[in-house]
Parts: structure tokens; C-alpha cells; sequence
């Protein structure tokens, strides 16, 4: 052995002084036996105390030293990696946990370069290295991903980005191919990138990405347009988009996508609600000053005209509430027709099962719940109602494409004539329905008649 140490010594590389001066780790020869089992330490750096939490002496004196100092899990591995080395003239890196004397558990990197012993063995020069702090880094960095990686999957965000270096490539991650509709893997250029683009958004886009592109500091930019996949299908999305430029101008864009179709729709439902509510306001609102100008010609005393009135805006009340409470939902006729025409006695109303079949929703059903008001508070006050043996029928007479025409008819009533001049009922007659149908009556001398064209749901 002391040849080899004197062998060894005699062509030292002057690496491990340098080492140990600048303070770069623990520089080390480390002499492997014949057998490839058998090593021993013949140099170690002065660094080996605070990198290592024992002296170099006791490790020189015994190499036990140091192997009581690797973790038990990586013991088996640096065994198998040292027999590797024995038979190898390759630069050879191994990385290992050791626990210091104090206990303190800290991560070493062992780099060193094999080369020929005298006595037929191999002589390791290398260095140690505490690499705690990056390990570390990289543990933190490797959960920043992950965390990063599980936010953008719950947030259901494509990834994608451009680089200066393959200007004809765009980089998809798993999650973008599925919000555009793409195979995951297929190639993406940046024209195909561009074709994804709804023709009727193209322009809008196109000048977003140039003014962005060509801004110069870079920055974010956010983009919200729609798409159109493979099959078809119409898709909004929102892009966010870094954009970075260097000396020679755009370097890379880096963005995600996320699928806003949802929030879209529900912004559009929400604009057509508020213009469906300002619509039935000034409905209502024409509706209400039409029933105080013809209940104001109708009355002769403050008492009858308070009547009318009260009377009309209950029935508009009654119509709107049961137009609120189904919230959407459609109505049957049938239904609608035994709650409007309640207050007048429905013995006296026969309404063709067939109505049950006929729904209505929205405006119309308001409006058509007036109107049956009015007819039939017309009819109690000089049609059918007017006599105990008076009825109205209520019947489906036809049924096309989203329209059903219903025919109310008085008889046994006193003889019907036309009014000599028009009042609440004729002019509600008239347009109580426009935009939601149409009504079309006759003053029949046996009975009043009317058509009523409604849409159905």
C-alpha cells in the first residue's frame, strides 16, 4: 500500500489543491483494491470537517468512518455504482444523503476520475460537494411545478408557447389540444394556430396580436374571441399572453386558454333578460295607462272608475305573478285557463282537454291571461255570464308549428251586437297579442265568438 500511496502521491493532479484552496468542497483520492471491494481514503481536503462533521483523519485512518455516514437507503447504491467505477476509465458522478454526527441530514455530490493503481486497483481524484441547498431548490421548485400543474388542471387552462428559435412551431400542452378539439400530439404551426380562429373574429385578432407583438417592452395582453373545432363546434376562449423581446425584437410568447363558452352564455341570457324586463315593463306600462283611459270614458262616478281600475290591475297582477312563479317553466293552457277564469265560476266554462297539451311561457302568458279577464268580464256583463244559463266553451281547434289557435264561444246568452263604440275590451281585443299572436272575433246573434292565436313552448 505504500507503494501506491507514493505512486499516487508522486503523479497528485494539482486539481485537489486548487480545490482545497478556493474552497470548492472536499477533494479526495480514494484508493479501490483489486478486488473492487476493498477501498480506501489516502487524500481527503480540509474542507472535510464542516462539509462532512468529522475530520478527515478519522476517515483516513478508517473509510468505515465515512460509510457510517451515508444514509442506509443509499448504502446499496453507491456499492453498485463503486464496482462500476472499479472497471471504468469514465468521469463517474454519484449523489447520496449522509447524516452528520450531529444529525443533521444533508446531501453530498462525489464527482472523481478513475485511473490506473500500480497494484492493479484504481485510484479515484475527485471532489465533494454539499448540494443541499440546490436538492433543496430543486425539491421546491419540482412542488412549485406540481402545485402550478394542479392549478391549471382545475382551472381546466390550456398551456401553450411560441419561441424565436422554431418560429414555425407552437407548443400545445394536454389540456389545450382538449379545449380547441385537436388529437393530443398533433403537430401545431402557427397557421394552424391562426385557423382556429372564427372567421368573423379573425380581424379583431390578427390586430390584437400585432399591436401586442410589436409593443415594445413585451408585456401581458388578454384576448377574447371564438374558435371553431374540427367537428364544427363554436367555442369562446380567453387568452392571456406574456410576450417577451430581446435585442433582436420578439423572443417568445408564453400564454394559456381557458374555455369561457359557459360564461358567455350566461352573459348573453343575462343581456336578453334585461331587455326581455325592459320589453314587459313598457308592455305593462302601455297596457296599465290603456285601462285608466278607457275605464276613465267607461265610469260615471269616482267609485265605478276606481272599480275598473282596481278590477284590471288585479287581473294584470294575478297574470303577472303567475307568470313569475313559473320562472321559465311552461304553463299547459288548460292550466292557465282554470286559474284565470276561476273568480268567474268555472261550472260555467267548458274547457277541452285537449288544451293540457298546448304550454305557453313568458309574455304570452301574461298577456293572454288579460285578455281572458277581459273576456270574460265582458261576458259577465253582457254575454253568456250574464244569464244562469249562459256558458263559454273554451276548445283547441287547430295546432300548427309552434301555434295553437283557441276558439272561445258564448251561448245562452241575450242576443249580441256589435258596441257602438270601442272600448277597453275591443281595443285589447285588437292588440292585446301583437308580437305574441293575434285575435280575430265575431259578434255572432247567438253568441259572442273569438279566435285566439297564442304560441306554445
Amino acid at each position: 500500500m505504500r507503494d501506491v500511496l507514493q505512486d499516487s502521491l508522486a503523479a497528485e493532479p494539482s486539481f485537489r489543491d486548487v480545490a482545497d484552496a478556493l474552497s470548492l468542497g472536499v477533494p479526495f483520492l480514494l484508493h479501490l483494491g483489486p478486488d473492487g471491494r476493498s477501498s480506501r481514503f489516502l487524500r481527503l481536503g480540509s474542507a472535510c470537517l464542516p462539509i462532512l462533521g468529522i475530520p478527515p483523519d478519522a476517515i483516513l485512518a478508517d473509510s468505515r468512518a465515512f460509510a457510517e455516514l451515508i444514509s442506509p437507503e443509499d448504502q446499496q447504491r453507491l456499492l453498485r455504482d463503486k464496482a462500476s467505477v472499479a472497471g471504468s476509465d469514465r468521469l463517474s458522478t454519484a449523489e447520496t444523503r449522509i447524516r452528520k454526527p450531529g444529525g443533521e441530514l444533508r446531501w453530498i455530490r462525489m464527482t472523481s476520475a478513475s485511473r490506473p493503481a500500480s497494484d492493479g486497483g484504481r485510484l479515484l481524484d475527485g471532489l465533494i460537494v454539499d448540494i443541499t441547498d440546490s436538492k433543496r431548490m430543486a425539491e421546491q421548485l419540482a412542488d412549485e411545478r406540481q402545485r402550478l400543474e394542479q392549478a391549471i388542471e382545475l382551472t381546466h387552462m390550456g398551456v401553450f408557447q411560441w419561441d424565436r428559435d422554431d418560429p414555425d412551431t407552437v407548443l400545445w400542452s394536454d389540456h389545450q389540444y382538449a379545449v380547441y378539439g385537436v388529437p393530443p400530439r398533433t403537430p401545431i404551426t402557427v397557421a394552424a394556430f391562426r385557423g382556429t380562429v372564427h372567421p368573423d373574429d379573425k380581424a379583431v385578432w390578427e390586430e390584437a396580436v400585432l399591436a401586442a407583438t410589436r409593443a415594445e417592452d413585451g408585456g401581458d395582453y388578454v384576448l377574447e374571441h371564438r374558435i371553431v373545432r374540427p367537428d364544427g363546434e363554436v367555442r369562446w376562449v380567453q387568452l392571456h399572453q406574456r410576450i417577451r423581446r430581446d435585442a433582436l425584437g420578439l423572443k417568445s410568447i408564453h400564454g394559456t386558454t381557458l374555455d369561457i363558452t359557459e360564461r358567455r352564455d350566461l352573459e348573453e341570457r343575462r343581456r336578453l333578460q334585461m331587455r326581455e324586463l325592459g320589453h314587459r315593463a313598457k308592455n305593462a306600462m302601455t297596457v296599465m295607462m290603456a285601462m285608466v283611459q278607457q275605464a276613465a270614458r267607461a265610469a260615471g262616478t269616482v267609485e265605478e272608475l276606481t272599480e275598473l281600475i282596481l278590477s284590471r290591475f288585479g287581473a294584470m297582477s294575478r297574470s303577472q305573478d303567475l307568470a313569475t312563479a313559473l320562472d321559465g317553466t311552461p304553463l299547459s293552457l288548460r292550466q292557465l285557463l282554470a286559474q284565470v277564469l276561476d273568480p268567474f265560476d268555472l261550472s260555467h266554462f267548458d274547457i277541452d282537454p285537449e288544451l293540457e297539451t298546448a304550454n305557453m311561457s313568458g309574455d304570452s302568458v301574461i298577456l293572454l291571461a288579460l285578455l281572458l279577464h277581459e273576456l270574460a268580464t265582458n261576458a259577465l256583463k253582457y254575454g253568456a255570464l250574464s244569464t244562469e244559463e249562459g256558458r263559454v266553451s273554451l276548445s283547441l281547434r287547430s295546432r300548427r308549428d309552434g301555434w295553437v289557435t283557441v276558439e272561445w264561444r258564448e251561448r245562452g246568452g241575450p242576443p249580441v251586437r256589435p258596441p257602438s263604440r270601442r272600448g277597453f275590451g275591443s281595443r285589447l281585443l285588437s292588440t292585446a297579442l301583437l308580437g305574441h299572436g293575434g285575435v280575430t272575433s265575431e259578434f255572432a246573434p247567438d253568441g259572442f265568438v273569438a279566435q285566439l292565436e297564442v304560441p306554445v313552448a
